[in-house]
């Protein structure tokens, strides 16, 4: 019980440090959102995640960070305005904190998204959106 409040406190400073780089940092993009399924028994459970993209402005490299309270299996694509898919990520094993930095430096100028989805469902959870600019 101990371990699991421990997980929640650091993991609630993680989201308002998260929420307040939203807010306070044009150096990076970052919230939250949350993934809502039924578990084995039906009963409806909420998983808050949070995400951070950064270096911004997006150049060459998008360095990404997705976090939850409870392991779940997440993986991404990067997708351009035309909906395809430029880039995916998938991890080789399940975590509560992902990192994986994406080279972006051969996509054309223009917007972009990263869609993340989990495992269980193949569904897309949610969109993050960012810019590719030119060269410096």
């Amino acid at each position: 019980m101990k371990k699991i409040l421990l997980v929640l406190a650091l993991f609630s400073f993680y989201v308002a440090s998260a929420q307040s780089m939203q807010h306070n940092d044009d150096t990076r993009v970052a919230g939250s959102f949350y993934y809502n399924f039924k578990d084995s028994k039906g009963v409806m459970e909420h998983v808050n995640i949070n995400y951070t993209l950064y270096p911004a402005p997006f150049f060459t490299d998008v360095k990404m960070v997705l976090g939850t309270a409870d392991p779940l299996p997440l993986y991404a694509n990067i997708v351009n305005a035309a909906g395809v898919a430029v880039l995916r990520w998938r991890p080789e094993n399940i975590s509560y904190k992902y990192s994986k930095e994406f080279d972006i430096s051969s996509l054309a100028p223009g917007k972009y998204h990263v869609d993340v989805y989990t495992t269980k469902t193949s569904n897309k959870l949610y969109s993050i959106p960012f810019e590719k600019m030119s060269d410096k």
